[in-house]
């Protein structure tokens, strides 16, 4: 059992291979050296290798090799250098005898280049094929003990910049799984997006944000409990989890927030999205063409056809848009055997209540169902940004089908039926400024007799985006109308007849005639009834 007295030893160009059955370990010694000082000192060592293509460059000192060889106790380690050409600091000690199993210690890893990383991790069983090559300058401080196959971390700190981010708790190395509470703080998170250029394609706040979270389950299916985030004026709390391991990742949340605020990510109110480059939304409109439909791209198969499935419930008290305010926001979506479904939203917009439901057939196919209530219109054309015609109080309601791969070939899809009925109100803006003032003179009306509506109601059934309009009416104190015809979403054209009839008593009555409204719907025409003038003018 006496050591045989060693006063250095020295290992170049050797190579250990450990094989388990079901995995290999290779180890490329360039050097390893230590030397025995006497009286039982540590034992001062510097190893340079490589391990499974992760290159390793360490100096430090072990315990005595007496306490080594004695197998019992805690054994003290300490290395400085490099590993997988990051920086690495770690000192503590390492269990004997019956504390085998059991370390202790402070682990601290510094650098930007993961290059090294990502190739040496397959190695280790590890899939870093979508790994950056490089990130920002970055420190993990690691406090912690290790009893059999449970790591108890007294706390890890991330650093990198101004961001920080810590986690105290347990991981079970057999696994793995998480027992671990996280937080995270970052001033300007911004910046960090942009350094890890993840930001290209975003409109990103300047404000800082902050994250706490319980994190549980394993690798494959984490679970994130008791979530509060907090970027600038909004936050958002509630519980995620995924399923990684199955064919399909999958993926819940349920999640609420008191304010969302949607301006800080879509730019300042009011400013328009730079023009130029490919990521427009819509395609510029050929020479000469009038259409008010937009050619706009919107293939929905590509929601279908996302590489993930998921149900997802949100609910936000308060909606900011910038333009508008949107409140009591819940919906419940869910992408399950390749259809999406948004059932229900629901939300108070327009000091009105909406309603729908949306379904995404897996060919792309859409179906819509929906209705809302008391809506002001001049608000809600606030809300799309559009000059209001109408003030008045409107009540919706839609269902209908569509399918295509952009807006124009689903609107001439559409099959289903659109109805919209309005109370008392006022035409106002281009709308009101439209109506002659010689025609009202002619018909001896006031503005106020057609600017003030009593009511109105339009009901139209779609069948392949020909539309038949089954209901039209518009009731002024001065002018009552009424409308029939149809009208193409296809060919975006109108054949609409109507009729006025002046108030009872106006000495005009005679000379008010039906008249049609036809051609495109950017440029419509407005012509008399050419029987009726003729009948009309007989009798006068």
């Amino acid at each position: 059992g006496a050591l045989p007295i060693l006063k250095e030893v020295l290992i170049t160009d050797s190579r250990i291979v450990y094989r388990s059955g079901k995995t290999q370990q290779r180890l490329d010694l360039t050097r390893l050296s230590f030397a025995l000082p006497d009286g039982g000192k540590p034992v001062p060592v510097a190893v340079k290798a490589v391990l499974n293509d992760a290159p390793l460059d360490l100096t430090g000192e072990i315990g005595a090799l007496a306490s080594l060889m004695s197998a019992e106790g805690a054994y003290p380690v300490k290395l400085k250098g490099q590993v997988a050409g990051l920086d690495l600091d770690a000192s503590g000690t390492l269990g004997l005898g019956k504390q085998q199993g059991q370390a202790d210690g402070t682990l601290t890893v510094s650098g930007e280049s993961l290059t090294v990383l990502k190739k040496a991790a397959p190695g280790f069983g590890i899939n870093a094929a979508d790994w950056p090559e490089k990130l920002p300058k970055f420190t993990l401080t690691a406090q912690g003990a290790l009893a059999g196959d449970k790591l108890n971390l007294t706390r890890a700190v991330l650093t990198t910049g101004k961001t920080e981010a810590t986690a105290t708790g347990t991981v079970g190395l057999s696994g793995p799984s998480f027992g671990l509470t996280l937080t995270a703080r970052s001033p300007d998170l911004k910046s960090l997006l942009a350094s890890l250029g993840r930001a290209e394609s975003l409109t990103v706040p300047d404000a800082g944000a902050s994250l706490t979270a319980k994190l549980s389950g394993t690798t494959t299916a984490p679970q994130l409990a008791d979530l509060v985030l907090d970027w600038g004026a909004t936050r958002v709390t509630g519980r995620l989890g995924a399923d990684l391991g199955s064919r399909i990742p999958r993926v819940t949340a349920d999640l609420a927030s008191p304010e969302v605020d949607l301006t800080a990510f879509t730019g300042k109110p009011g400013t328009a999205p730079a023009s130029g480059g490919s990521g427009g939304s819509s395609a510029p409109a050929k020479a000469g063409d009038d259409r008010v439909i937009p050619d706009m791209p919107l293939d929905l198969t590509a929601i279908t056809q996302a590489p993930v499935e998921g149900d997802v419930k949100l609910a936000v008290a308060r909606l900011k848009t910038g333009k508008a305010e949107v409140k009591d926001v819940s919906l419940a979506v869910a992408l399950r055997n390749r259809q999406f479904t948004l059932r229900p939203l629901r939300l108070t917009a327009a000091d009105g209540k909406l309603a729908a439901d949306v379904v995404i057939e897996p060919s792309g196919k859409l179906w819509m169902t929906g209705e809302a209530a008391a809506v002001d219109t001049a608000q809600l054309s606030a809300l799309l940004g559009e000059e209001p015609v109408l003030k008045t109080k409107a009540d919706l309601s839609f269902k209908f089908s569509a399918e295509g791969k952009n807006l124009r070939a689903l609107a001439a899809s559409l099959d289903g039926s659109v109805g919209l009925a309005t109370g008392p109100g006022q035409l106002v803006g281009s709308a009101a400024e439209a109506l002659s003032s010689k025609w009202l003179t002619f018909l001896s009306l006031k503005p106020a007799d057609v600017t003030q509506i009593s009511c109105s109601v339009v009901r139209t059934q779609f069948v392949r985006g020909q539309g038949s309009v089954q209901q039209m009416a518009l009731d002024t104190p001065g002018l009552t109308v009424r409308g029939s015809g149809g009208l193409s979403l296809a060919s975006e054209t109108l054949d609409l007849r109507f009729e006025p009839q002046l108030a009872e008593g106006n000495p005009a009555a005679a000379a008010a005639v039906p008249f049609h409204v036809r051609g495109s719907f950017g440029k419509p025409s407005v012509t008399p009834d050419a029987a009726a003038t003729a009948r009309t003018a007989v009798g006068i």
